[in-house]
């Protein structure tokens, strides 16, 4: 055989590398084909009876599911079990004072702070979406654009595979009621989500509405409640103490009635005491000073006085004089009030005995 020449025997290697490199090339396209088979294979295990099984084991777990925090970890969980692939499952709840969406439960455990705006990022659509959508390619690009890089950051650190490349997008919705967004990434391959998983992945969200829905009610009944109930303890405490004041007000009343009659009684018994007084008075300047009945005459006229000053203080008790202080001399007060008693000890058999200091106070 004839010798090759050195350029012939590098030419010859040079084709035999190229050879190589298409064959690796081709080995390489090859596996990707078949990861990408069996990734749409294991998507095609999960059939549409077994989603339908999976929503319906959702929902009777919510019905024993009364914890906002257990219902959401429930849902992101389940989320990832419906869709094989999915590198993470995130729901996100709208905050009534600042108006955000904010990070509630995350498939992979932690959450975060991650802030979302209505109308930006995948979470932000999906809260304004009327329905579940499928962001795939350049569209999903543009979405995740919107978030912030430190977000996105996270993102990557808790989702695996990543990059994602496609999400499903639902809605949290009441009626005409925002609650929040359900947001599903799939994985690094665009196949991995079909238009034929939004109507499981909005059911889903809708079973997540509903249950945080009535659990939000039911614990704002709760709380009206005990608001009620601390409303009935005051009407409770305000109605005894009206009746406390309605009882001292009748009592007054009666106070009143029988200072009015007192000073009425004064005022009749007043009228003849005088007469009865001034008789004596006269029949006194009729008699000699030395007349035996004089004695008598004096100790009624004593006994006339002490009723004139009782009846007084009588009146003094309905129409009580002004409150003022002012010098009074105490041994001229405790004489009246043995007076005013004089009667009582008299008949009770009582002797005082009188010992008053010296001095006018």
């Amino acid at each position: 055989m004839p010798k090759l020449s050195a350029s012939d025997r590098q030419a010859s290697r040079a084709n035999q590398q190229e050879q190589l490199n298409q064959i690796t090339a081709l080995q390489a396209r090859v596996a990707e084909l078949e990861a990408q088979l069996g990734a749409q294979r294991a998507l095609q295990t999960t059939t549409p009876t077994e989603r339908l099984n999976t929503l319906l084991a959702v929902s009777a777990a919510l019905l024993v599911t009364h914890e906002i925090e257990s219902i959401m970890r429930l849902i992101v969980q389940r989320a990832v079990q419906l869709f094989p692939g999915a590198s993470g499952a995130l729901l996100f709840l709208a905050e009534d004072k600042s108006g955000t969406l904010k990070l509630r439960a995350a498939s992979s455990g932690p959450t975060g702070n991650l802030i979302a705006y209505p109308g930006q990022g995948p979470a932000g659509r999906a809260f304004l979406s009327p329905r579940a959508i499928l962001l795939v390619g350049p569209e999903f690009e543009l979405a995740l654009e919107e978030v912030d890089p430190a977000q996105v950051h996270w993102l990557e650190q808790q989702l695996q595979p990543w990059p994602s490349v496609s999400a499903l997008l639902a809605p949290l919705r009441i009626e005409q009621q925002r609650l929040g967004a359900l947001v599903l990434y799939g994985g690094t391959h665009a196949h991995m989500f079909i238009p034929r998983d939004l109507p499981f992945v909005q059911a889903l969200a809708d079973l997540a509405a509903v249950a945080i829905a009535e659990t939000k009610q039911r614990e704002r009944a709760q709380v009206l409640q005990h608001d009620l109930t601390q409303t009935q303890s005051l009407h409770a405490e305000t109605q005894a103490r009206l009746d406390t004041a309605h009882a001292q007000l009748l009592q007054s009343a009666k106070l009143a009635a029988v200072g009015e009659l007192a000073a009425s009684v004064a005022h009749e018994i007043n009228n003849p005491l005088y007469a009865a007084r001034n008789s004596l008075y006269l029949v006194e300047q009729d008699l000699p000073p030395d007349a035996p009945q004089r004695q008598f005459l004096e100790i009624a006229q004593a006994e006339l006085g002490r009723i004139a000053r009782i009846i007084t203080r009588m009146r003094d008790f309905y129409r009580p004089a002004r409150a003022e202080l002012e010098p009074t001399i105490i041994n001229d007060v405790l004489m009246a009030t043995i007076d005013l008693v004089q009667t009582h000890l008299r008949h009770g058999q009582v002797n005082v005995a009188i010992d008053l200091a010296d001095g006018h106070f």
